[in-house]
């Protein structure tokens, strides 16, 4: 939560530029935030005993591995976003002045590279969204993720292709997060790809959890009505 709430501030201490690029890129980058803090929370179960940390010794260790692998992913990708900032706003000052504000200083102000920025950003967000994936693994484990796979038929088992789909598409996300900074270097068109590339995996796991966790979910609704119907009735 605190590099989430890095990355929101990265957005809000830049001085304003009046230009549609600046507000496309912190709206997409508060919507981007937002979805990423809704997927790490999804990720978590619902119940003490089925978090990685008590599952086992193997999954504890891989949660506390992952957890500060997503801790430093977030960093570059929320430096991110105040790096393009910073760009937009010089590139419109240079634009006003004509000329680099910065070679009026005693020395040149630090700047990064358009495809360095977009470097940073795919980069960044692509190892973000992967830690979170594995972290979903740490609390079902491999057998349960493989068993989602399947589903059960009049004969038997059959694979359960629209969770096999949603799942190349979510790998051919991740492929197309981690080249974004190769396709463009534009501030506004990567912040709305990587707002979009989030959004659409917070889909694909309502998706999923639609044809595979629906079933049991109500089942388990439906067993609790009848034993509180059964409890008001014994009374």
């Amino acid at each position: 939560l605190l590099m989430i709430g890095e990355g929101i501030l990265s957005l809000l201490i830049v001085e304003t530029t009046p230009t549609l690029s600046h507000y496309i890129i912190t709206t997409c980058g508060m919507l981007t935030m937002i979805f990423i803090q809704i997927i790490k929370f999804e990720s978590a179960p619902s119940h003490a005993e089925e978090h990685a940390l008590f599952r086992s010794v193997a999954s504890s260790y891989a949660y506390t591995y992952l957890i500060q692998i997503l801790s430093l992913s977030l960093i570059p990708f929320g430096v991110s976003y105040k790096v393009l900032l910073q760009n937009e706003f010089a590139a419109a000052q240079n634009a006003v002045k004509g000329y680099d504000g910065a070679s009026r200083l005693l020395a040149a102000a630090p700047k990064v590279a358009p495809e360095t920025a977009a470097t940073l950003f795919s980069g960044g967000l692509t190892a973000t969204l992967v830690a979170l994936e594995l972290l979903t693994l740490t609390h079902g484990g491999f057998e349960k993720a493989w068993g989602n796979v399947y589903k059960s038929s009049g004969n038997g088992s059959a694979y359960n292709w629209p969770v096999i789909l949603m799942t190349v598409f979510k790998i051919g996300l991740f492929g197309f997060t981690a080249t974004l900074g190769l396709w463009t270097s534009e501030p506004s068109m990567l912040t709305f790809c990587g707002c979009g590339v989030v959004m659409l995996v917070a889909f694909s796991r309502v998706f999923i959890f639609k044809f595979t966790q629906k079933g049991h979910f109500l089942k388990s609704i439906s067993s609790s009505i009848q034993k509180l119907r059964s409890r008001r009735g014994a009374k």
